[in-house]
């Protein structure tokens, strides 16, 4: 199985924003409409029978529906990334 290096997604913020500016052009006020974290991840070694059976419907279902990537710190400790304990 292949392992990633996960970095600090935490500063990865983004937001889109919209500003509301009057004729005059003073900033009137500001809002978040969407906001999140960016990060990306590199892994390597994965068995393409892996990939196929269990990454690529994940990819597909992570286009629409929410998702995390947790890693832990154990060493020693396995478990598939696509999976719930």
């Amino acid at each position: 199985m292949g392992y990633t290096n996960l970095g600090p997604t935490d500063l990865g913020r983004t937001a889109v924003l919209t500003s509301y500016i009057s004729e005059g052009g003073q900033l009137m006020g500001r809002f978040i409409q969407r906001a999140g974290l960016s990060g990306a991840f590199e892994w390597q070694n994965l068995p393409e029978d892996w990939y196929r059976q269990i990454f690529d419907p994940f990819t597909r279902a992570a286009r629409t529906e929410p998702f995390f990537i947790a890693a832990t710190r154990e060493p020693g400790r396995r478990r598939d990334p696509c999976t719930t304990p």
